[in-house]
């Protein structure tokens, strides 16, 4: 009797152990809460489902919407305007407060506009957020989602247009009227193109960035030696001198824009 007693007082201890030491791993191996709530949000984001009469829904047809948190500050295209305003984000507890926001107003269709007004009144509701890098979830203060979004995946690969390039005077200009430049960025990291009288070709490198940025280097470009008129020799230089100088680069709304070392415009590009 004594002995059953004791086998059983052992097991007791035993299992208590074990509930012990499982709380204990259970702490140790989950990531931290906070974390998980917050994630990245740096970069630039596609809307999937926004909220609008008390359901989440898709955006009509043909139309896109889309987010870039860089920094402190949100931009980007919506239904038919461009936005941007300011944001303040806690990434390890997921807070986040946007607005107020400005947008440009030009006029479209009607359920474009009225999607683009409910889009951009959810994203100023916004109170918390959670993200895995490849998906984004924007609540508001009642816990409910009013924003989903996937991971952009624009990339830099491919033919562009020029659509404006530093002068080297502080300004960013448009190309001269009936000229033309474009920039073709391979996959094998080529970079080639018209720029208005000649061809170039040379070499670029990426890496990681930040605020939503990506870093990139261009090597002095080769070129082609035919001469044209003097505005647009002229053009050609500063273009080539402003491609060069690019440091980083974002991509938004099929619109790619490279900037130098201190984050002034170097060149603007479109997609054809």
């Amino acid at each position: 009797m004594s002995r059953r007693v004791t086998v059983v007082g052992a097991l007791v201890v035993f299992a208590a152990a074990l509930m012990v030491l499982g709380a204990c791993g259970s702490s140790d191996d989950e990531p931290d809460a906070g974390a998980a709530r917050g994630g990245p949000l740096q970069g630039t984001w596609d809307l999937t489902l926004y909220a609008s009469g008390g359901a989440l829904r898709e955006l009509p047809a043909g139309l896109t919407t889309e987010a870039t948190f860089a920094g402190d500050r949100v931009s980007g295209r919506a239904a038919v305007n461009t936005y941007r305003g300011a944001f303040e984000s806690d990434g390890v507890a997921g807070t986040l407060s946007i607005g107020p926001l400005a947008s440009t107003q030009i006029g479209g269709p009607p359920e474009a506009l009225a999607a683009e007004s409910d889009y951009l009144k959810a994203l100023e509701s916004a109170a918390t957020f959670s993200s895995d890098g490849e998906r984004l979830t924007i609540a508001d203060s009642s816990g409910e989602t009013v924003l989903t979004y996937e991971a952009s995946d624009a990339t830099i690969v491919g033919a562009w247009q020029v659509t404006g390039y530093n002068n080297g005077k502080e300004a960013v200009v448009s190309l001269a009227a009936g000229s033309e430049i474009t920039a073709v960025f391979g996959e094998d990291l080529t970079l080639t193109g018209d720029s208005g009288v000649n061809t170039y070709r040379t070499t670029y490198e990426t890496t990681p960035g930040s605020g939503g940025a990506t870093g990139i280097s261009i090597a002095p470009p080769a070129s082609t030696l035919k001469a044209g008129p003097p505005e647009l020799m002229e053009q050609e230089e500063r273009y080539l001198r402003a491609l060069e100088s690019a440091a980083t680069y974002t991509i938004q709304a099929g619109r790619l824009e490279l900037r130098d070392g201190s984050d002034a415009i170097a060149v603007t590009l479109t997609q054809p």
